[in-house]
C-alpha cells in the first residue's frame, strides 16, 4: 500500500486533504457539555486520524525517493501544527474544549505513523538488498532477451 501511495503521490496527496478536511469537519461538531475526559471512542479516533493525516502526507512528501531526515522534520512539523490548530479551534466551538490529553494522544498517532513507516522503509531496503545475484540476474536475462524463436521445417 504504501509503494502504491508513493509511486501515485497525487492520490497520496488527496488522501491526505480529505482527512484534513474530516478533521476541520469532526472539529467544527458541537456536541453537549458531558461528563469531561476523553473517551475510549475519541483517544481512538484522535490517534487513528493523525496517524493516516501523518501516513498520506509522508507518503506524498517523500514519493518514490529515498526517506531523509528533512522529510521527517517537514512531516513532524506540519502534522503537530495541525494538531495544535484543530485543538484550538475546537476552542471557539460551543460545547468543545481544547484539551493537551488530545494533543498527546494525536502526537502519539503522528509518531507511530513516522516510526512503522520508517521501519517499513529500512526493511524493504534489506529486502532488496538480500536478493541473491542470481535471482536479480535470472530476472533482469529474461526482461530485457525475447524467446528464441524455432526454426519452420515446412
Amino acid at each position: 500500500m504504501l509503494r502504491f501511495l508513493e509511486k501515485n503521490r497525487l492520490i497520496a496527496f488527496i488522501l491526505f486533504l480529505l482527512i484534513a478536511i474530516e478533521i476541520f469537519y469532526i472539529s467544527s461538531l458541537k456536541f453537549a457539555p458531558g461528563k469531561g475526559g476523553p473517551g475510549l471512542i475519541s483517544i481512538t479516533y484522535h490517534f487513528c486520524v493523525f496517524f493516516l493525516f501523518t501516513t498520506f502526507l509522508l507518503s506524498t512528501i517523500k514519493g518514490t525517493k529515498k526517506i531523509k531526515a528533512t522529510h521527517l522534520l517537514l512531516v513532524w512539523i506540519v502534522s503537530f501544527a495541525y494538531s495544535f490548530l484543530d485543538e484550538f479551534h475546537q476552542s471557539f466551538v460551543p460545547g468543545r474544549v481544547a484539551g493537551v490529553e488530545d494533543l498527546i494522544i494525536n502526537g502519539s498517532g503522528i509518531l507511530f505513523a513516522t516510526i512503522i513507516y520508517v521501519f517499513k522503509e529500512k526493511s524493504n531496503s534489506k529486502s532488496e538488498q538480500n536478493l541473491p545475484s542470481s535471482a536479480v540476474k535470472y530476472e533482469n536475462e529474461h526482461d530485457q532477451q525475447p524467446a528464441p524463436q524455432r526454426e519452420s521445417y515446412y
